[in-house]
């Protein structure tokens, strides 16, 4: 393994760890029966074990927040371990009165893929047992090769982003924080055929070679592994897919994936989660955020489920759109780490949530709310 990952756990004396047995056998099996023993050394009473086959997330969590409160001042906590060996919480991400409004308003309010169900990590930043985060959390479900480099703002940060062609809300959020006064890469609009001629993906490995990636693109709940510029029937073209993230490139990136399911790590769904079912980790080359951290991003911040964004010109932002600019605005305006900028954005977004807006659109906010996770170190 590279030192890079003990380099961090050295460096980072405020961040509290949480893991399990079963995780920490994967970890040997990959890197060495010493790993264990040596994380332990290093990090004392800053890692704490879930229980052995826990019954659910909330006996998981059990003591921890207890742990956490003796640890006044840790900044966040880091999940090591994968949604199989450290569960994630599967909630639904609306309230019942808000899916009784939902009833009334709509012809089919159950048409939502994932019937608004998501994965959220959340509840491993509990410090007071009300269920609800004080510190931001972020999970590295594998241990890298290469482990992203504590983050340091750059001076003069390199930037890549791109986007569906229905998704220029986008445009604004890069030209004004991550690249000013530079354009996203945009994909071809919708068309019922394709060119005469078409090399894609767009992408090619070298140009995730930079600092910081926004990609706003379409994804599905699958682990086919490609990202789309477009939805609909016809021609779609692939933005980036497999081929590009698995090939030869190396950044300590920050990348913030505005896509459905862009940030899974697992399957099922959390749609399809429920009592009974196997949760079963994903490989590598099946999850995005995956490829990223293995090839030394610090952080992929992204979402667990169907991702609603405006996805016609808007003059404010809408749905989940603000989350964007909020992180991306913590990073580059205010210099914190990925996940403590994605814990902030949530804050302000939950904050600037308009009371009078109607049930659907709440409820797609309050989606996009529980579903943002951050994949990685995040520190």
């Amino acid at each position: 393994m590279d030192s890079g990952f003990w380099n961090a756990i050295e460096r980072l004396e405020r961040l509290f760890y949480v893991t399990s047995n079963a995780a920490m056998k994967k970890f040997k099996d990959k890197h060495g029966e010493d790993f264990e023993a040596r994380l332990v050394e290093m990090l004392g009473d800053r890692l704490f074990y879930i229980p052995d086959a826990p019954a659910d997330v909330f006996d998981a969590v059990g003591e921890l927040p207890a742990e956490l409160q003796r640890h006044r001042s840790i900044r966040g906590v880091v999940i090591l371990g994968d949604y199989a060996t450290v569960p994630s919480r599967r909630i639904e991400c609306t309230d019942p009165a808000l899916l009784q409004n939902l009833h009334a308003s709509l012809a089919n309010p159950g048409n939502d893929d994932d019937a608004w169900w998501v994965w959220n990590d959340d509840l491993y930043g509990d410090r007071i047992g009300n269920l609800l985060p004080e510190l931001p959390v972020s999970r590295l479900p594998i241990i890298p090769a290469m482990v992203g480099a504590p983050f340091v703002p750059s001076a003069r940060p390199s930037a890549l982003g791109l986007r569906a062609s229905e998704f220029p809300f986008a445009d604004t959020i890069y030209g004004d924080l991550l690249d000013p006064p530079g354009a996203m890469e945009q994909s071809p609009p919708l068309a019922m055929s394709g060119p005469a001629s078409w090399d894609g993906p767009i992408l090619d490995p070298s140009q995730l070679a930079t600092d910081w990636v926004y990609l706003v693109l379409h994804g599905l709940s699958g682990a086919d592994m490609e990202l789309t510029g477009t939805s609909g029937p016809g021609w779609r073209p692939v933005a980036i897919d497999g081929s590009v993230v698995g090939g030869a490139w190396q950044a300590p990136a920050v990348a913030f994936g505005g896509v459905c399911w862009g940030a899974l790590v697992a399957d099922p769904i959390a749609r399809y989660a429920g009592p009974g079912s196997t949760v079963e980790a994903r490989a590598i080359e099946e999850s995005f955020p995956l490829e990223f951290i293995d090839h030394g991003a610090n952080a992929f911040v992204g979402f667990t489920a169907l991702h609603h964004i405006p996805d016609v010109p808007v003059t404010d932002l809408i749905l989940g759109a603000p989350i964007h600019r909020y992180f991306w605005e913590n990073v580059t305006q205010h210099g914190l780490a990925p996940a403590e900028a994605l814990f902030q954005a949530k804050v302000t977004f939950i904050q600037d949530l308009l009371e009078d807006a109607d049930s659907l659109a709440l409820a797609e906010e309050m989606k996009a709310f529980w579903s943002a996770t951050c994949i990685g170190f995040g520190w």
